[in-house]
């Protein structure tokens, strides 16, 4: 545990009792992890105030216990939720309950098994979007450790973006590197809750409607863990694909409804959809059953995305291909 105390951190806060700042955290299973995450909050050197809302989905390990230490250390900064029946079984977001709890004006995200390295990244982050009221989110670097505490590698995703990449679902930013200011977010967590895997894609979208998202370098690097026990880490290549393929088919639906018209965007969504199709789809091309393309196949009928004519013709042929490549081996 860290040692500064809870009168340190609130040292230089000021008089106001309402946080500037809500740090947004989720837990499941993550009882190696999570007195990292925790520590890398409260080790921020902010003068403003801010809050920390942890969520700990009914883990059946110490994850809760060792939060509710934390707890008794800093009653004033963390807000703790403990779930009594596992929710995100039950189709509910991660990270819906913590947004619905949370006071701040600027959300700071970060999963239980993710965690920060730098003591003045909310400071940074802060003082730059209240700087550039034109700028919705700004981001970090992230470091990738594996499951060995080891760093085998370093994600800088796609820099700056204006609002349109955004909004086509180009570009994205770690999650737990994230801050950005308070919208309504009604509408993406009754999406996330019942038809997207991959919320913080969806997230990434809404954002780009009030505003651009800047990468900060001048911050430590956020950790992002890469482990067999993560959400998305355990989830297969094939999986990954359909489930993708279902966030993208979401955001094109939103797009179609906010912003018709605007065929830039739209080109844009599809080249996101084509670059995430050849990814996923053919990184596990060697491990898949006949019956896997087809399966996928379906999937894309399904979508109704069939607007993009081009992109599936050209898939679909070297899908074929491949298929009949592996039948006469």
């Amino acid at each position: 545990m860290i040692q500064r105390t809870q009168e340190q951190i609130m040292a230089n806060w000021g008089a106001s009792d309402q946080p500037l700042v809500s740090v947004c955290c989720t837990a499941f299973n993550h009882e190696n992890f999570i007195t990292e995450a925790l520590d890398g909050f409260l080790m921020q050197a902010t003068d403003f105030s801010f809050e920390i809302i942890v969520r700990d989905d009914c883990s059946t390990d110490r994850t809760a216990e060792i939060i509710r230490s934390y707890v008794q250390q800093y009653p004033l900064i963390i807000k703790p939720i403990y779930e009594i029946e596992n929710q995100y079984s039950q189709g509910v977001a991660p990270m819906s309950p913590v947004f619905e709890q949370s006071k701040g004006e600027y959300l700071a995200l970060c999963e239980g098994d993710d965690y920060w390295t730098g003591e003045h990244k909310l400071q940074y982050q802060m003082d730059f979007l209240s700087a550039n009221l034109d700028y919705s989110v700004c981001y970090t670097a992230a470091n990738i450790i594996n499951d060995e505490g080891k760093q085998i590698g370093i994600i800088n995703e796609f820099g700056d973006s204006d609002e349109k990449t955004m909004i086509s679902g180009l570009g994205s930013a770690i999650t737990g590197s994230m801050m950005f200011r308070r919208f309504d977010l009604s509408e993406w967590m009754g999406l996330a809750n019942v038809k997207v895997f991959n919320g913080d894609a969806v997230l990434w979208h809404f954002l780009g409607f009030h505003g651009k998202c800047k990468c900060l370098d001048n911050i430590g690097n956020t950790a992002y863990r890469v482990h067999s026990g993560g959400i998305w880490g355990g989830v297969s290549s094939h999986d990954k694909f359909v489930r993708l393929l279902g966030t993208y088919s979401v955001i094109r639906t939103s797009i179609l409804n906010k912003l018709p018209n605007d065929l830039e965007v739209l080109a844009m969504n599809d080249v996101k959809f084509s670059i995430t199709f050849e990814w996923y789809f053919f990184i596990s091309v060697r491990s898949m059953s006949i019956r896997e393309y087809v399966f996928c196949l379906k999937k894309l009928v399904e979508s109704k995305e069939l607007n993009r004519t081009n992109i599936y013709i050209y898939h679909v042929i070297k899908i074929l291909k491949r298929a009949f490549k592996k039948l006469f081996r």
